[in-house]
């Protein structure tokens, strides 16, 4: 479960581990795109970070809403729209509960993989965030737990290496970037691993 102060140390923490995978996330995007993925994606949290310590969320979904703002704010583009509907859709999820539990996380990455695919106009088995995002909603709305959607989101991640892109920058490199893990199905086990971890 995740509460009030279990949601606030959670989404801090995402600042420091984008801070030690800034280098690495820019290095794969650097074979699939423009090389600055790890660099947006920890603007994003630095902010949001900012945001949710020092605003006066009540609620864990609040908090989660108070994230997804800043994040989308400071990244901008349609990275910054697909990432922060992520914390919009739990946050969206949670409504005013007092603490967050494994179905109503599992609500809330179902939602923000469903923005995801209507946005970004992507499928599973594209190469893209979603290859990550989708299993991790999926395992939860199967009645799993946060730690079988961290599973679940690695092994999607992991799947995207022997993918050809069909979507988004990476069909544009040679072979589609066959041989490299999609970066932003990466930031998407990144997020999972950390919201787990606040479980408990």
């Amino acid at each position: 479960m995740l509460d009030l102060d279990a949601t606030l140390a959670a989404l801090s923490e995402l600042s420091a581990r984008f801070a030690k995978e800034e280098q690495a996330l820019n290095a794969l995007d650097a074979a699939v795109g423009d090389g600055d993925h790890g660099s947006t994606m920890l603007r994003g949290m630095r902010a949001g970070e900012a945001a949710v310590l020092g605003g006066a969320a009540q609620t864990p979904g609040a908090a989660f809403v108070l994230m997804a703002n800043a994040f989308q704010k400071a990244t901008g583009g349609a990275g910054g729209t697909l990432f922060s509907s992520i914390f919009r859709g739990i946050g969206d999820a949670a409504g005013d509960v007092e603490a967050i539990d494994d179905a109503t996380l599992g609500v809330g990455l179902g939602k923000a993989a469903a923005t995801v695919a209507r946005l970004g106009r992507v499928r599973v088995g594209g190469k893209t965030m979603l290859d990550a995002l989708a299993p991790a909603a999926a395992a939860l709305e199967a009645g799993g737990t946060a730690a079988d959607a961290v599973e679940a989101s690695r092994a999607g991640c992991e799947a995207t290496r022997e993918m050809r892109a069909s979507q988004g920058r990476a069909r544009f490199v040679s072979e589609g970037g066959l041989g490299h893990v999609d970066p932003g199905a990466r930031s998407v086990v990144i997020i999972t691993e950390t919201l787990a971890r606040a479980f408990g």
